[in-house]
């Protein structure tokens, strides 16, 4: 899926929404005051960043607090337990895909209406993002190679939950 989407934005930014003063760069013309996300004290931060906050937030007291929640964890931690104890096991997966598709849907309008202000080609790339955020600096480089390691943690316990 991650393709289609890929292919379907670079289709939208190279064709139809393609800004015509653009220079023939593969970009959408810049988006309007009213579609862009507020920026505070003259920064980089943006209200996608309480967004991200109050999206952590519910997901862990739905984690915790619903029963929903609590067979999520069941079936990640024994799926075949959890099948015999009545749980659909199917439909919870399907769920927790939908749910993780929704919030990184959500961190990429986050990432373009709060950042970028346009659409364009490439917007967020996995092998970009270390020399960005560690432009020549060792130490950072290494932090960055460690948070790269946590989100695969993260990854893996997904895959954990859906096998």
């Amino acid at each position: 899926m991650n393709y289609i989407a890929i292919l379907w934005v670079d289709y939208l930014v190279y064709g139809p929404w393609k800004d015509p003063k653009g220079f023939n760069f593969p970009l959408t013309a810049q988006f309007t005051d009213a579609a862009r996300f507020s920026e505070y004290f003259n920064t980089r931060l943006h209200s996608g960043f309480f967004l991200a906050l109050a999206c952590a937030l519910i997901l862990y007291l739905f984690m915790e607090r619903t029963v929903w929640g609590y067979e999520i964890k069941v079936i990640g931690s024994n799926p075949k337990a959890a099948q015999y104890a009545g749980m659909q096991t199917g439909m919870a997966i399907f769920f927790v895909l939908f749910l993780s598709g929704a919030i990184a849907g959500i961190a990429g309008f986050s990432e373009v209406a709060g950042l970028q202000h346009r659409l364009q080609h490439g917007i967020s790339p996995v092998t970009v993002i270390p020399p960005l955020l560690s432009p020549g600096w060792p130490s950072a480089a290494l932090s960055v190679s460690l948070s790269s390691l946590s989100c695969l943690a993260c990854y893996w316990s997904v895959v954990k939950v859906c096998s």
